[in-house]
């Protein structure tokens, strides 16, 4: 069975950034709310009738290995998981808060919960936005065109928020928070190409090699 990986990059950025820039104990709300993104994908991948298969962490951040789906409207529903359980969390805590003034402590969740969600939606690679507009445009066109206008689309984001971060950085003088934002969607746009290209070469030599194989077999009998 051919094994799927999809990580959380952009989760573990924000939890950083949450760590590092918290001043009103807002940390244990992230990671409440990052813990139930993750669950919002591993609830779309078992509805897409797949199963998880390990959990593992990577360099940056941590990833869900699940069997592999061929049809691109689950691979978007797996993708496009997390947010809508952040965007579900959001709104249900809100009206929450708005029958129960005195727990203040639903509207800062709920706040939370609409800013990891808002911030997934990004049509970024990197991110859930990113993978859902994937497999959307796979499914009405093509892989190739579909990987060139999510990629253009990320290098415009990535550019655009990376212009927006070195300005908040030049104006603050210590808030990077914006700009390591930008920096995430960069690098992981370049990591996506790079990915793609090391397995378009690994595929060409495959191939390659077989028919290399076949061709000394030919030989042999002849």
């Amino acid at each position: 069975m051919v094994r799927k990986r999809l990580c959380g990059l952009g989760t573990i950025l924000l939890l950083a950034l949450a760590y590092a820039l918290d001043t009103e104990g807002l940390f244990p709300y992230f990671a409440a709310a990052a813990l139930w993104h993750e669950l919002g994908h591993v609830a779309a991948v078992y509805a897409c009738g797949s199963r998880i298969r390990a959990f593992t962490f990577a360099p940056f951040g941590f990833c869900l290995h699940f069997d592999a789906m061929l049809s691109y409207p689950c691979d978007a529903a797996i993708a496009a998981g997390g947010t809508a359980a952040n965007l579900m969390a959001a709104f249900l805590l809100s009206v929450a808060a708005k029958y129960l003034p005195q727990l203040h402590n639903l509207t800062l969740a709920s706040g939370v919960n609409l800013l990891i969600g808002l911030f997934h939606l990004l049509p970024a690679l990197p991110l859930d936005g990113g993978r859902t507009l994937y497999a959307i445009l796979a499914q009405i066109t093509d892989e190739h065109r579909a990987f060139a206008v999510t990629r253009a689309l990320s290098l415009l984001t990535g550019t655009a928020i990376t212009a927006l971060g070195v300005y908040i950085l030049l104006k603050t003088r210590y808030n990077i928070s914006i700009l390591a934002v930008g920096s995430l969607i960069l690098g992981g746009t370049y990591a996506q190409r790079a990915g793609k290209d090391f397995a378009a070469r690994a595929k060409t030599r495959a191939v390659c090699g077989r028919r290399i194989r076949a061709g000394n077999q030919g030989q042999s009998i002849g």
